[in-house]
């Protein structure tokens, strides 16, 4: 399912939405509708959120990525991002945005295999 670029697909019960270069909140907040959607619809284990090709993220966006995140938690799915470019951690590191709440992994596998042990 593609909405603004952003492709959701499930993979291993887990819901994997893959956010293109440009992570706007208008693309956020789709993404946002579609993932509720699909919770809806079906029970996944997690969701993750594969900033791999995202060059620049806002604080506002990570927050709005953060609050679907949050979402997805009290859905029953297990909140992850993967594949943040230092880049990118610094920015939100030096904003000081709280990462307290989402499961971080470097990539996909790592992503699975973190989520997988704690179920």
């Amino acid at each position: 399912m593609d909405t603004l670029n952003v492709t959701l697909t499930v993979f291993s019960n887990c819901l994997v939405a893959t956010l293109p270069q440009e992570a706007t909140l208008d693309v956020l907040a789709d993404l946002r509708r579609n993932m509720l959607v699909e919770l809806d619809e079906g029970a996944r284990r997690a969701v993750v959120f594969d900033l791999t090709g995202v060059q620049v993220l806002e604080a506002a966006e990570f927050d709005h990525l953060a609050q679907s995140g949050r979402m997805a938690q009290l859905l029953g799915a297990k909140p992850c991002l993967v594949g943040l470019r230092p880049s990118v951690v610094a920015y939100l590191v030096a904003a000081d945005v709280n990462f307290s709440e989402l499961l971080v992994a470097r990539d996909l596998q790592t992503a699975l295999d973190q989520i997988e042990a704690s179920t």
